[in-house]
């Protein structure tokens, strides 16, 4: 696991994988981006792929990234993140959990999030939790993750608009797409 806090970091290509947190409450198998206290800086990935993260434990999050910055931006592009995986009950956001707010943007760019499950009771979203945080996704491929709890969705929540550039899709998740995120963005399958 990769922890990272107060420090702008770009990783360009590579691998982040294989990674556990456990416990009660784990968070961020792959990354953990903690909570800045002081300037703006920012997570940016590009071209690097987040595969076979996990979290073990009651109300895991964000088994590839967990990022809960307020004064941030995450910046991912050409990235891969895929067969991520939460597995405790009540756990939620396996590809990506992200709270933030409207100065730190989630951005997300000719990237694909498949194959990722969250597992256990009352577990949802095994794609991208967005909560607070303005976004912009563009070329972007949200499919394949599966979640078991009913009717929450599989593959993107989100309570913050987020602008869509284009070429973005949201399909083949479980058990919905989008339905029941508070917000639905406009490419998103029902």
């Amino acid at each position: 696991m990769l922890g990272l806090q107060d420090t702008p970091v770009t990783f360009t290509g590579g691998r982040v994988s294989g990674n556990t947190a456990a416990g009660t409450a784990p968070k961020g198998g792959g990354i953990y981006l903690g909570s800045s206290v002081g300037g703006t800086p920012a997570l940016n990935l590009n071209g690097t792929t987040l595969s076979g993260n996990q979290t073990v434990g009651e109300q895991g999050q964000g088994a590839g990234i967990f990022d809960n910055s307020s004064s941030h931006s995450l910046n991912i592009s050409n990235a891969t993140i895929a067969q991520n995986l939460t597995s405790g009950d009540f756990s939620t956001g396996t590809a990506i959990y992200r709270t933030g707010s409207a100065t730190s943007p989630l951005n997300i760019s000719a990237t694909t999030i498949d194959g990722n499950r969250a597992t256990g009771a009352a577990s949802q979203v095994a794609g991208v939790y967005n909560l607070g945080a303005g976004a912009t996704f563009t070329n972007t491929a949200i499919t394949n993750n599966r979640a078991p709890d009913f009717p929450a969705p599989g593959g993107l929540y989100t309570d913050s608009p987020i602008a869509d550039g284009g070429g973005n899709s949201v399909t083949g998740n479980a058990p919905t797409n989008c339905t029941f995120s508070p917000v639905v963005p406009g490419f998103c399958s029902p």
